[in-house]
């Protein structure tokens, strides 16, 4: 702003000089604009700050599961009695609603991080894949869509909102997704569709 003007210039439109503001010019200038200083929060203690952290809904979730985990020895077990939904704490509010509303709904979510923690306790058994994938109905590339998004923890309704079909019409598409992929529930869809390289 100043830096292509002349100093006497800058002097005028500061109301100084060369010097420097005098005393009478600096008690004036308090009193009208206050201290030039920014106020101190005060911080907080490290106990403070340590429970707010339980205040986050994913944070206890994030300790059910890994209780769950701890308790069974594996995530897999852990999932096995029950958790359908895993996440970090970085998620934003709006989405933490949507998830919980999903989740509610029965479907299973869990965040990209920790799939792939998941996806590691996974034994890699290319040989019994192979002859595994082999053996597989194909997906018509409508059920291949709807099992991208059941991957990503997406419940039937959702589904149908995103496809833009009925409730109905998802139901039917996962139900034929899990006949042709030989699985029982959502969790085996998407370990299959990762490890056969489905979507």
């Amino acid at each position: 702003m100043y830096y292509n003007e002349k100093i006497e210039d800058i002097e005028k439109k500061l109301q100084t000089n060369e010097n420097g503001l005098n005393d009478e010019e600096v008690k004036k200038r308090i009193e009208k604009y206050g201290l030039n200083s920014l106020p101190k929060k005060k911080k907080d203690s490290v106990f403070k700050i340590f429970v707010n952290e339980f205040k986050d809904p994913i944070v206890i979730l994030l300790l059910f599961a890994i209780f769950a985990s701890l308790v069974a020895g594996e995530v897999i077990d852990a999932l096995a009695f029950g958790i359908n939904a895993f996440g970090i704490s970085e998620i934003e509010p709006e989405s933490l609603a949507l998830i919980i509303k999903t989740v509610a709904k029965g479907a299973c979510w869990f965040d990209p991080i920790a799939a792939s923690a998941v996806m590691s306790y996974f034994p890699k058994q290319k040989d019994v894949i192979n002859n595994e994938e082999q053996t597989l109905t194909p997906l018509s590339e409508r059920e291949k869509e709807v099992l991208r998004l059941l991957v990503k923890g997406m419940s039937n309704t959702a589904i149908a909102k995103e496809l833009i079909v009925s409730v109905h019409t998802a139901k039917a598409h996962v139900c034929n997704i899990f006949q042709k992929m030989k699985v029982t529930d959502r969790v085996q869809a998407a370990v299959k569709a990762v490890n056969f390289n489905l979507i």
